[in-house]
């Protein structure tokens, strides 16, 4: 499916000439040019070692792409895009967590293993992101325990470093969402294992050049419905100075709320609101609000 950013905004499906891959789990890139999809399992539980390509034209078309170099067919794995290259790292394979590295050369779209001395734990369901030079990776899973570290590898030296961080660190989890809006990380929900079973809330800002933490959760002048509830598997996107969840899970249902909030300025949330809808580009008074949150929500849309 796509959505039309410019003009109307709504979703429709994108009809390709042959089938796409048919996987859940995976991992996916877009560039100027394709949407790159790696790995998952389908339906019989056998995970995917091939690289699928769609190009994207008038007539999208899907290509597959296989090679006798390689990495193994894994799902939960990261993947990111940095100037000509793809970066893979972790993911499971059977019922093992995997500690690799692999880069995708964008020209020749040839696979390159990369060894170093040091490498962060195994571990699948973690997030990534670039920034400056450099591939981050938070969280995850191994075999029984969640993870809290982060971790930092220079694409210039292809060297990984255990990053020392400073701040309310948020606790071991898997299964969160994150992105890189404004110049900071922001990570929310997921969930922990081990001596308990816990879904989480928060809302968490890392800063790259300080290495600092800070959480964000439920401000005390909203009402506690209007902020998302615990989950994981959501989806976390953003767009100017906002950032917008969509879904999710907890132990007993998925949810199907939209929520969007203005990305923090000072150390706080200014506001945030659900929103019931798809369409980000109704205005707020479609949505039903009260006319003093319209008018304080549209000054922040123009003032960012």
């Amino acid at each position: 499916y796509q959505r039309r950013v410019h003009g109307h905004s709504k979703w429709t499906q994108l009809r390709t000439t042959n089938s796409g891959p048919k996987v859940w789990g995976h991992s996916m890139c877009i560039t100027t040019t394709h949407l790159i999809v790696f790995g998952g399992q389908n339906h019989t539980g056998t995970c995917s070692s091939v690289l699928h390509l769609l190009h994207l034209s008038v007539s999208p078309e899907w290509t597959a792409v296989r090679h006798q170099v390689t990495p193994t067919g894994r799902w939960g794995h990261s993947a990111v895009l940095s100037k000509d290259a793809m970066w893979l790292f972790g993911g499971m394979q059977s019922l093992s967590p995997q500690a690799d590295l692999w880069r995708l050369d964008l020209t020749s779209l040839r696979w390159t293993s990369i060894c170093t001395a040091t490498a962060p734990p195994a571990r699948r369901r973690h997030t990534a992101c670039t920034h400056g030079h450099s591939m981050w990776i938070f969280g995850g899973r191994n075999v029984s325990n969640c993870l809290d570290d982060v971790w930092r590898f220079d694409l210039n030296t292809q060297l990984w470093e255990e990053v020392v961080t400073f701040g309310p660190c948020p606790t071991p989890r898997t299964g969160h969402c994150a992105l890189v809006q404004a110049g900071q990380w922001y990570v929310f929900g997921g969930f922990s294992v081990g001596p308990s079973w816990q879904m989480h809330q928060q809302l968490f800002a890392f800063d790259f050049p300080t290495r600092t933490w800070s959480t964000f959760g439920p401000p005390s002048n909203i009402q506690s419905e209007q902020w998302p509830e615990p989950r994981s598997m959501a989806a976390l996107g953003g767009a100017g100075r906002r950032l917008y969840l969509l879904g999710g899970r907890d132990q007993q249902k998925a949810f199907a709320t939209f929520h969007s909030l203005p990305v923090p300025h000072t150390g706080r949330l200014v506001e945030f609101c659900c929103h019931y809808v798809l369409d980000c580009r109704l205005p707020y008074e479609a949505l039903g609000l009260p006319a003093n949150l319209v008018s304080m929500l549209s000054a922040m849309d123009c003032g960012s």
